[in-house]
């Protein structure tokens, strides 16, 4: 055990290469990722790594905590996020994690959104722990898991040689025969902490090869509401720092935020980009219409669920197709067919047809659904709410990069309604 990492009540996480699925490599091969003249970063699908730790529930005589406060799905209770790190070139992971917690691991693209399967197991550490593992299983593996005597070759072999450095790389970053790229780093930088923000750095690829792939972040100190995190933790990560995103506290205030384009003077609006200037039930005049895309993200109180927000259940909930008829908004009625198309129109017990006062026969009229943007499953399940905000779409520009980090990661984690119990309206 490290006394420095006890101190501090930490453990280390170290992945030989999160490409390594069973033994089995994923990518197109780790040699070649691994050799920024091969492969720029841009090339890599694994970026960062997210830690993820699910919230103890509060007994009822505590606090209340009904159904609809998970959301969506109940499946994935509350959740935390610990931090992010990122991934080496070859895939490989050296982390600080707080011990004595259990946490799930997530592996991220460049946009901060998870590409591997939701981690439903969970893993611990003793502080002053360094635990190794070889890579990722499948959710229906049957090769061992956590005897590493046992497990499968890893597809990492690391460093040929002591002393040099990986093919193409810093010169400075001698490797030891066998060490991983992320054991070299931390080796001869230190083992990096977690972070709550997605900071990008490239530590290894020789200039005089190419030149470095450019730095980035999606930091919260670019969001224009409030940050999910203590501010302490923004400026330093510490074994205490979490992560708690609360869809009334910080997805709503997204669509709630003021994003009208003003000219020079302050004062004259040259565009409105605020969520709700399209996507609402009634207009500048109060006069009924229908919101934007049949979407609505206001913030009052949902009629099919009156403790979510409407917002809420219109993007993660199949919803009916609505029109302004008498002046009013309602859902709109179409007539119903059976399965080869023919109309169906509304009979008795005996199935004879009912007739109107015309002598007519009453048409079965339904809703029209309209399926959700949004998806439990995570990020890049919810594509379909994130396609108008890529280069070149209709809303392109609207939300920041930090802004779709943030509804990122809450999709991935489960698109829970709150993730800490004490958050809870009490009744």
């Amino acid at each position: 055990l490290d006394p420095d990492l006890v101190a501090e009540g930490l453990g280390v996480l170290h992945i030989r290469s999160v490409y390594d699925l069973d033994g089995r490599d994923t990518s197109v091969g780790i040699a070649a990722l691994a050799d920024p003249l091969q492969h720029s970063a841009s090339d890599r699908p694994a970026r960062f790594i997210r830690i993820v730790k699910a919230v103890s529930q509060a007994d009822d005589d505590l606090v209340d905590v009904p159904g609809s406060a998970f959301g969506r799905s109940s499946r994935q209770l509350m959740r935390e996020i610990i931090g992010y790190g990122m991934v080496e070139p070859d895939g490989s992971v050296k982390i600080k994690v707080p011990a004595n917690i259990p946490f799930a691991i997530s592996v991220l693209d460049a946009e901060g959104k998870r590409i591997s399967e939701r981690h439903n197991n969970w893993l611990q550490l003793i502080p002053g722990e360094v635990r190794h593992c070889n890579g990722c299983h499948t959710s229906s593996s049957e090769l061992p898991h956590g005897r590493v005597e046992a497990e499968a070759d890893s597809i990492n072999s690391g460093a040929v040689n002591t002393g040099a450095p990986f093919p193409n790389t810093e010169p400075a970053l001698f490797a030891d025969a066998g060490d991983t790229m992320a054991e070299t780093l931390s080796r001869i930088r230190g083992i990096p902490s977690l972070s709550v923000d997605l900071d990008y750095e490239d530590h290894w690829t020789d200039p005089v090869a190419r030149p470095k792939d450019l730095p980035f972040a999606y930091s919260y100190s670019d969001l224009a509401t409030a940050a999910p995190t203590l501010p302490a933790c923004q400026t330093r990560w510490q074994g205490h720092c979490r992560i708690v995103v609360n869809y009334p506290d910080h997805i709503q205030a997204l669509w709630d935020r003021d994003r009208r384009v003003l000219d020079i003077d302050g004062v004259t609006v040259l565009a409105d980009h605020s969520c709700n200037s399209c996507h609402s039930p009634s207009d500048a005049a109060a006069a009924p219409r229908v919101p934007a895309a049949q979407l609505e993200f206001t913030n009052a109180a949902s009629s099919a669920q009156a403790d979510q927000l409407a917002s809420y259940r219109e993007l993660l909930f199949t919803d009916a197709e609505q029109e302004v008829a008498d002046g009013a908004l309602l859902d709109r009625l179409v007539q119903a067919t059976d399965a080869a198309g023919n109309p169906l129109f509304e009979t008795d017990e005996d199935g004879n047809l009912i007739l109107d006062t015309l002598g007519n026969p009453t048409p079965v009229m339904v809703t029209i659904p309209v399926a959700p943007l949004m998806s439990v499953n995570g990020a890049h399940a919810s594509a379909r709410f994130f396609a108008p905000f890529s280069p070149g779409g209709v809303h392109d520009g609207y939300l920041n990069p930090a802004e779709l980090r943030l509804i990122s990661e809450w999709l991935d984690i489960g698109a829970q309604y709150y993730n800490n119990p004490f958050d809870v309206p009490q009744n």
